[in-house]
C-alpha cells in the first residue's frame, strides 16, 4: 500500500512498507485474531532479503501506520507511487 525507506542510524538506508490485511494477530494463544482492515508496519534491515526484519501490527488506518513510521524512525522518504 506505502513504500518508503528511512535512515537507521543517520546513515544506512532501509526499507519501510505499510500493507492492509483483513486480521489483527492475537497475543494471547487462548484468543482468536480479530478479523476486520487493519495495516501492518514493515521494517527491513540494511541489505535484508528474506523479508521484513520486524513488524508492527494493529493499525486502524493508514494515517495512523504513517504517523507512527514517520516518528519512529529518521528520515523517512515514501516513494511517489504510493498511496
Amino acid at each position: 500500500m506505502k513504500r518508503g525507506s528511512f535512515l537507521y542510524d543517520g546513515t544506512v538506508r532501509c526499507r519501510v512498507e505499510i500493507v492492509q490485511t483483513d486480521f489483527l494477530p492475537s497475543t494471547d494463544e487462548d484468543a482468536p485474531d480479530i478479523h476486520g482492515t487493519f495495516y501492518e508496519i514493515h521494517y527491513w534491515a540494511a541489505g535484508a532479503i528474506k523479508g521484513p526484519s520486524s513488524m508492527v501490527y494493529g493499525f486502524k488506518t493508514i494515517e495512523e501506520a504513517v504517523r507512527h513510521v514517520e516518528s519512529a524512525v529518521n528520515g523517512v522518504q515514501w516513494e511517489n507511487n504510493s498511496n
